[in-house]
């Protein structure tokens, strides 16, 4: 019993150890199971994951094939003759539908194939959304604009890029001493209207006949007013009684001065008839007062007239002296306007401008008005107004003392009273200077204002010369960019300077060296093409060649005139000249604003003529240089007097040539306008060519959407997007 019970211990322990042996055995194939599993999904959710990973690539190669394969459809004309890349196309659901199929293709290997092809992904293209479409029309004509700038740096223009970028600068600042030389011609001409009414007080004082520049001429005589201050002549009527200091000017009025001691003594006469009267027989006892009181109302009629005057002259000193404390006003603007422009300006620009601003405020200040002092004037004028009440009473009492025969004595010591009365009178002292008068010959400020108009009506003529043979040419078609996308050939915009970087200065010079190099103008002609003057319909917009050329010589004199008129500034001898002229036409140096008026618009006139002829040498194929010198100004002010230009047209060989002042005008040009003309020029050029239906709004630039894909049996849906372009 007992060995039964230890043998049965062991046994049991036995039996434990191999139970447990064999959980330990259990354990470790769970682990392996387990294990097994693990490896297995992993390896199973890498398979799925490179599926999904290859169907997004596919879809994503799918999609960037589609999109290129339809750019693919570019317009080789367009890009071969202007090197611009655009897309082919009819309208956008065409597009879709071409972009659908080349995707869907792309997509599904076995609508390519007829072999059997494994492909677990199975890819389909679900849905194409397109977001927008992009035309080289779009944003203002960009894409065009980006297009050419792109293929133009891949030039080399260092040497144009060296002579035209200062030249552009140039413009910039020559359209702020446009701006200033503008203001400074409003204050001159506010003085020169002072000056107007200075020699209207003239006239009301000393009684010469005047106009609004000089002392008026009648076939190159002189005349007086019936009517002044100073024709009370109180002292006598010799010249040197009457203060005046010009012996023409005095031979002119003397004939409309009253000689009052005269006229008083000749009353001593009307007594002296009104007694014969009263005793001749015929007609004894009968007193008629009549030849002694028409005397005295007629002189008290002269007090009348003088008294007018002396009140429509003050009246005109107000008037002045409010118009010269306005420009005054008006003159601190304009040099701070000058102030706020010189840093953009060449310093001896603004010396020139505010040396003559600094005349005008001399000419403010009294100091430059040679030919009266107004306060000394003014108070002669309250000394003649004072003294003429007294006048009038002296000399009325003279008929109110002959009440009847007995009383004719009273009367002639009324007469001596009154003549001692008016001896007092100052008119005489009322002096104005002709220090320096130079007689006019006729041609006054009228000559002068009209020269620049003569020439603006003869300019094309003038430039071109009588014989000029210009195309006729005219552009037919009429559903071209500009006129589709509302372009106006009437556009005037320019391009806002103020807004221009370097970099977007840069690009303006390789797209205007671009319409240089592409585009026809007068001195390249073309006998192909629906117009000859390609490169001036696109600074025009005009249909015909014609109106386009005369338009760009318009513009280019003006151009050439601000260039001119810059330098014109700061030629002293030039501008001396000027003066000179200025002086002998209106011949009346007593008015400075007047002269100095005429001097600027004599200056803008030469620089015109100058600027006519500068043009007339680009048309012939020659050159002229962008900044004027003394060496290269080629016209003389006398020719212009004579409503014509005579100048050399020599050339300049180190100047720049008509194409080159195209790209010059193209550089103000609004931007849009210009890329939307420039489009004109190629469509009409590529209609010529047998390209009917080239638009650039129809060509496609970039288009951008998003593409839906399924795979794995449509158990996975994937979306890619696309944003392509020919950029």
């Amino acid at each position: 019993m007992g060995r039964r019970g230890i043998c049965g211990m062991g046994e049991k322990r036995g039996m434990r150890e191999k139970i447990q042996r064999m959980d330990n055995r259990g354990q470790v194939t769970i682990l392996a199971v387990l294990m097994l599993s693990v490896l297995i999904i992993l390896f199973l959710t890498m398979i799925i994951s490179e599926v999904q990973m290859g169907a997004r690539l596919k879809a994503n190669s799918a999609t960037n094939l589609g999109v290129q394969s339809l750019f693919s459809h570019y317009s080789r004309p367009l890009m071969e003759q202007y090197e611009v890349f655009g897309g082919v196309i009819q309208d956008e659901s065409q597009m879709t539908s071409l972009l659908y199929h080349y995707m869907k293709k792309n997509c599904n290997p076995k609508e390519n194939s007829s072999a059997i092809l494994f492909d677990p992904m199975n890819l389909r293209l679900k849905k194409l959304t397109i977001q927008q479409v992009k035309y080289l029309t779009d944003e203002d004509g960009k894409y065009f604009y980006d297009e050419v700038v792109s293929y133009m740096k891949l030039g080399m223009f260092t040497d144009n890029l060296s002579i035209h970028l200062p030249r552009m600068l140039e413009i910039l600042e020559q359209e702020v001493a446009e701006e200033v030389s503008a203001d400074l011609k409003k204050r001159q001409k506010e003085a020169a209207a002072i000056d107007g009414k200075i020699l209207k007080l003239l006239s009301y004082v000393e009684g010469i006949k005047t106009n609004s520049t000089g002392i008026s001429q009648w076939f190159g005589k002189y005349s007086g007013e019936r009517f002044f201050v100073k024709s009370l002549a109180c002292g006598g009527i010799s010249q040197q009684a009457v203060g005046v200091s010009q012996e023409e000017i005095y031979e002119a009025v003397r004939p409309h001065y009253v000689d009052v001691m005269g006229e008083l003594e000749g009353l001593y006469g009307a007594i002296g008839e009104i007694e014969y009267t009263y005793y001749d027989p015929p007609t004894k006892g009968t007193f008629d007062p009549s030849p002694l009181t028409s005397g005295v109302d007629s002189i008290l009629s002269e007090f009348s007239n003088a008294g007018t005057m002396i009140d429509k002259s003050l009246r005109l000193l107000d008037e002045i002296e409010g118009d010269l404390g306005v420009l005054a006003g008006h003159l601190e603007e304009s040099k701070a306007l000058l102030e706020e422009h010189r840093g953009e300006m060449m310093e001896e620009w603004c010396e020139s401008f505010s040396q003559e601003y600094e005349e005008l405020s001399g000419y403010v200040t009294g100091e430059a008005i040679r030919l009266c002092n107004l306060q000394e004037v003014r108070q002669k004028l309250v000394s003649c107004k004072e003294c003429l009440p007294g006048m009038e009473a002296a000399v009325s009492s003279i008929g109110d003392a002959a009440s009847d025969i007995g009383s004719l004595g009273n009367a002639a010591n009324a007469i001596a009273f009154a003549k001692a009365t008016c001896a007092s009178y100052p008119g005489a002292s009322l002096v104005f200077s002709y220090e320096g008068y130079i007689r006019s010959n006729g041609e006054g400020m009228g000559v002068i204002e009209k020269i620049q108009t003569i020439l603006e009506h003869n300019m094309v003529k003038l430039v071109l010369g009588e014989d000029a043979k210009i195309s006729e040419k005219k552009l037919l078609v009429k559903d071209l960019t500009s006129m589709t996308m509302g372009i106006s050939k009437k556009n005037t915009g320019i391009m806002d300077l103020s807004t221009l970087t370097p970099e977007g200065m840069y690009h303006e010079f390789l797209y205007n060296r671009y319409l240089s190099m592409y585009f026809t103008n007068y001195c390249n002609q073309k006998e192909s093409g629906m117009l000859s003057y390609e490169f001036e319909y696109i600074l025009v917009g005009n249909t015909k060649d014609e109106k386009n050329l005369q338009e760009v010589i318009k513009r280019l004199v003006n151009l050439r005139f601000l260039a001119d008129y810059v330098y014109l500034i700061t030629d002293v001898p030039r501008k001396k000249t000027c003066e000179e002229i200025a002086t002998v036409c209106l011949g009346f140096t007593g008015v400075p604003a007047v002269i100095w008026l005429g001097k600027h618009l004599l200056m803008l006139a030469w620089s015109y003529g100058e600027g006519i002829n500068d043009v007339k040498i680009l048309m012939q194929g020659g050159k002229v240089d962008f900044a004027k010198s003394d060496a290269t100004w080629k016209t003389t002010p006398q020719s212009l007097l004579e409503q014509k230009v005579e100048g050399s047209t020599d050339s300049d060989p180190t100047g720049l040539c008509y194409k080159d002042y195209l790209a010059l005008l193209a550089f103000l040009m609004d931007p849009t306008t210009k890329i939307y003309r420039t489009m004109d020029m190629v469509e009409s050029n590529l209609i010529a060519t047998g390209h009917e239906h080239a638009r650039c709004y129809r060509y496609l630039y970039g288009v951008s959407g998003s593409a839906s894909y399924s795979y794995y049996r449509d158990q996975y849906e994937y979306v890619q997007e696309f944003d392509y372009c020919y950029e």
